[in-house]
């Protein structure tokens, strides 16, 4: 009767690691699919947010150049402002 238990323990070991492999090979498909599809999820998500929020600022950025205030205040017009000349040298290396 020892013989059968010594040979059930081994066996029975052998058994339940299969079970576990069986069991880990069904399962780690199933994982690796569902993480694709929410990775897949969390960039359409993040493109149609960067999307939209690029045209907001394309908006904004259309409505103050089209501006009134712009036309009138040129930022490069100098002829009213008071200009000051800075003398500077080079320096050798």
């Amino acid at each position: 009767m020892d013989f059968i238990n010594k040979n059930l323990s081994s066996t029975f070991k052998i058994i339940v690691g299969i079970v576990f492999v069986l069991i880990f090979v069904r399962i780690i498909p199933i994982l690796v699919v569902v993480g694709f599809i929410a990775w897949i999820g969390y960039k359409v998500m993040s493109y149609f947010k960067l999307r939209k929020h690029k045209k907001f600022n394309n908006k904004k950025t259309n409505m103050d150049v089209n501006s009134t205030n712009y036309h009138e205040n040129n930022s490069f017009d100098f002829s009213d402002k008071n200009i000051i000349d800075v003398e500077y040298e080079e320096i050798k290396k």
